[in-house]
């Protein structure tokens, strides 16, 4: 079952990244986007709420430690999302996702050091390709958008470790609590997450002069489909990440990613296939061959 959580974590990962993309065209200023982020977060506060409390009221109890790393999983997840959207205005699409995949050592690293996972070798062979995959990729990149500013290199790295420390946080959970339910994870998550954000957008509010940009109704609706993205992205990783290890679970995803996003960059955003892109994606696909068997 762990890959079939994993296929349906990609099929709602690449739709929210579309949605990510037009919508980064529309939302420029910094109060919008934390205004945007904070809209998706109470959204999937209200999803969660409908899916846990079908287990009852009861289910919505949580320990300490539950709550701690929820706490964690919340705050990585807020500075991601407002990352992320500032990384996608600035650069090819595909660049994003290649920082993701390096940000997913980050997780895996974590997770040999706190959980004793083992990492075997056609696994590190695969994650060695995907590192070459991505100076491919980024090679690309600023061949059609321009060499990278030291502000945009550094928010993408901060991006990638974001996501690796949200994405550790769901190991976190299944390793702490194997039958944990991974909705009232990702409930919490939201809520933190939420709070996170509201504070951010007072904070910009108060110092920007530009208007919202973010209150349109184009702009709520394709918020409306990338906080259900978001939370069945989530979600349906919290439930891979039982059973598939993290050695093999966020590299594979990131590498299916890369390609996925490629090609839809390629068809939807007019960002034209280039050999080096398509020689990145090539390896990429042949690492998670490799990690695969």
């Amino acid at each position: 079952m762990g890959y079939i959580f994993m296929v349906l974590a990609l099929a709602a990962g690449l739709t929210k990244g579309f949605c990510g993309k037009k919508i980064s065209g529309i939302v420029s200023t910094l109060k919008g986007v934390f205004y945007m982020n904070t809209m998706r977060m109470l959204i999937c506060i209200l999803v969660g709420f409908f899916i846990v409390v079908t287990d009852g009221l009861s289910a919505f109890a949580a320990d300490y430690e539950t709550l701690l790393i929820t706490f964690v999983s919340g705050v990585s997840t807020a500075l991601f999302v407002v990352s992320w959207i500032l990384c996608i205005r600035k650069g090819a699409y595909v660049t994003v996702d290649v920082f993701l995949m390096l940000g997913g050592a980050l997780t895996v690293g974590m997770c040999k050091i706190f959980f004793d996972e083992s990492i075997l070798t056609n696994q590190l062979i695969g994650y060695i390709l995907l590192v070459i995959a991505s100076y491919f990729m980024c090679s690309y990149s600023s061949s059609i958008k321009g060499k990278f500013s030291l502000s945009s290199f550094f928010l993408l790295v901060a991006c990638g470790a974001f996501s690796g420390l949200s994405d550790f946080a769901q190991k976190w959970f299944t390793h702490t609590l194997p039958n944990g339910n991974a909705a009232v994870f990702n409930f919490y998550t939201y809520i933190f997450a939420s709070i996170v954000l509201l504070i951010c957008f007072a904070i910009s509010n108060k110092v920007e002069k530009e208007p919202n940009d973010a209150k349109t109704i184009k702009v709520f609706m394709v918020v409306g489909i990338m906080a259900i993205c978001l939370f069945a992205y989530s979600y349906f990783k919290t439930k891979a990440a039982v059973d598939v290890p993290a050695a093999l679970l966020y590299p594979i995803t990131s590498g299916a990613n890369i390609v996925l996003s490629a090609l839809m960059a390629a068809v939807f955003f007019k960002e034209k296939l280039k050999l080096k892109c398509i020689t990145g994606m090539a390896i990429a696909i042949g690492a998670i061959v490799i990690m695969s068997f």
